[in-house]
């Protein structure tokens, strides 16, 4: 689960914290198995809080029982709920919605505060994010479902700057799969990061990698990460064990996005093209003629385009397992040149798109993300 509170410009992530040990039974269970979580809601007592839901993927629910609360998160939708907590504690909920083979891996705490208390967190948090301190603003959380907030770009920073605030974000989001020294884990397909092609190789592959991860590997986007979060958690890694390649700047992860946007709740809906990169065009089965609906995304791709002289964008093609592989491939390759000729079509030069090796995904040969092409911008 994601939590952004919009009225003070922050966010984090909450993930699970049960040891693996105990998920695969080889330690002693926990009181709160599976209901543990690295960076719990925050919220003050007394106070109604209204709760903005969403998901970026499947469908989810965001359910903590004790509170009285449960609200089902669809991607497309922004839904919405309230609380109000009496007393200051822990109170623990899971996602209440059957969304996969994770699904018992998504619990929810929510810690209450005293007023003064939760008034001092917020200036913590602020402080963590490099939010510069304003006016106190009504005590209202924000907590989309596995969504994706646009932050406003971050200014440009040392190198230095990057690399000490990227350790940071290193710890939290990484380290336990690829690891402190960089190594990576091969037995849950985490890839080492010293010595990384991608990581030593230009910044736009790394770029991509952080926010759109890798379909079929262990590795997910992480787009829901401000933009600084992102160059510096990049920068550190160009920069770390045996790694010396440069850095990475905030405003190239918001070029990447398109331009960014400020602090506002993006409504994830895969089946529909995104207004900015990356951006998915999805095609018929068995299909290679670029379906109507797609406009707005090459649209986005163009504008992109015009809008960064030096920047590129890559093609990439998805396809599922079944039936014949090279067929398969052939059939992602030939969506891909469909969508290329399109680009070309509407003036864009053909040096400047790269066509990437198609991807293949696990899933039924009706698998509407087996059938799509992504348009990725490229630094």
């Amino acid at each position: 689960w994601g939590y952004d509170y919009i009225h003070d410009g922050f966010g984090y992530l909450s993930t699970l914290t049960t040891p693996l040990a105990q998920i695969k039974n080889e330690a002693p269970k926990a009181e709160n198995y599976l209901l543990e979580v690295d960076n719990p809601m925050v919220v003050p007592m007394n106070k109604k809080v209204r709760v903005l839901i969403t998901a970026n993927d499947v469908l989810h629910a965001w359910y903590v029982p004790e509170l009285g609360v449960k609200q089902d998160a669809i991607p497309g939708f922004v839904r919405d709920a309230w609380f109000k907590a009496d007393k200051p504690g822990l109170y623990r909920g899971q996602c209440a919605e059957l969304c996969g083979k994770e699904h018992g891996f998504m619990p929810i705490v929510v810690e209450v505060k005293s007023e003064a208390d939760y008034a001092k967190w917020v200036v913590e948090q602020k402080a963590k994010s490099g939010v510069a301190e304003k006016k106190a603003e009504p005590a209202v959380a924000a907590a989309p479902a596995a969504a994706t907030v646009a932050l406003a770009a971050a200014g440009p920073m040392t190198k230095d700057e990057l690399v000490a605030h990227g350790k940071g974000v290193y710890d939290a989001n990484c380290v336990a799969c690829h690891g402190a020294d960089g190594k990576g884990n091969a037995a849950i397909g985490a890839k080492a990061l010293d010595g990384s092609k991608i990581v030593q190789g230009p910044k736009g592959e790394q770029i991509a990698m952080l926010l759109n991860g890798k379909a079929g590997s262990a590795m997910a986007s992480f787009k829901q990460l401000s933009d600084k979060d992102l160059a510096a958690v990049s920068t550190y890694t160009k920069n770390s064990w045996g790694n010396k390649s440069g850095e990475i700047q905030p405003a190239d992860f918001t070029a990447a996005r398109g331009g960014g946007a400020a602090p506002v709740i993006a409504v994830a809906a895969p089946a529909v093209p995104s207004a900015q990169l990356p951006a998915k065009l999805y095609f018929a089965v068995g299909k290679t003629d670029l379906p109507a609906e797609t406009k707005a995304a090459v649209a986005a791709a163009v504008e992109f385009i015009k809008a960064n002289a030096t920047a590129k964008i890559a093609l990439s093609g998805y396809v599922d397992k079944t039936g014949n592989a090279d067929q398969n491939a052939e059939l992602a390759k030939n969506r891909a040149k469909a969508v290329r000729e399109a680009l070309k079509t509407a003036g864009i030069d053909e040096a400047r798109i790269e066509m990437r090796k198609p991807e293949t995904l696990t899933g039924a040969a009706d698998n509407n993300e087996a059938r799509r092409v992504e348009i990725i911008a490229v630094k």
